[in-house]
């Protein structure tokens, strides 16, 4: 990963040719954006990121959707895996408490605190998500979920893409930070 995004901001640079010495470069955060965005559109992952965001088949009626923070609205798929793209980057989430609290990041996703998928709810759609990507990707474990330890994004390239993809990228755009939320908090 690191590798591919030093390539890509040395592409950006137009460096061509090894340096003689070692140079140090300034990228403003628009350029850092465009290097990571491009990175992002070099990882294969965007199947089963769309398996995923989707959810299994839906059978009978159709899933409740939630008003969210920047889309419109969104199911339980769509509202985890927005949680999960939001900063700080983390590869496990639990029920507890601090910044990588999953109820806490998915009450930031959602515009109503009154309207938002229950905990059990959120818990069955982690489960389907686990045997979707066992099923798409078997020789690539990608998330794994468990009520007692939480969940876990064993794919670091998955994580990366989900924070970079341009449909969660828009929710977090229009959250504050975490370091403002934690000084608020103060």
């Amino acid at each position: 990963m690191m590798q591919l995004i030093c390539l890509n901001v040395a592409e950006f640079l137009q460096l061509d040719l090894k340096l003689k010495s070692p140079e140090s470069f300034q990228l403003d955060i628009s350029q850092i954006r465009h290097v990571l965005v491009t990175a992002h559109a070099a990882i294969d992952r965007d199947k089963i990121f769309r398996i995923l965001d989707t959810g299994p088949d839906e059978r009978g009626s159709p899933r409740n959707r939630y008003p969210m923070v920047a889309l419109d609205e969104g199911d339980n798929y769509e509202i985890t895996l927005a949680a999960i793209s939001l900063s700080p980057p983390t590869a496990h989430l639990t029920w507890g408490s601090g910044m990588d609290n999953l109820y806490d990041r998915i009450d930031r996703v959602c515009k109503d605190p009154n309207k938002k998928p229950a905990k059990g709810q959120i818990t069955r759609a982690l489960e389907q998500m686990q045997s979707l990507a066992e099923k798409h990707m078997p020789r690539q474990p990608i998330i794994e979920w468990s009520d007692s330890t939480g969940l876990h994004i064993l794919d670091p390239y998955f994580l990366f893409y989900l924070r970079w993809s341009e449909k969660y990228e828009s929710v977090r755009a229009q959250l504050p930070s975490p370091a403002d939320l934690f000084s608020a908090r103060k």
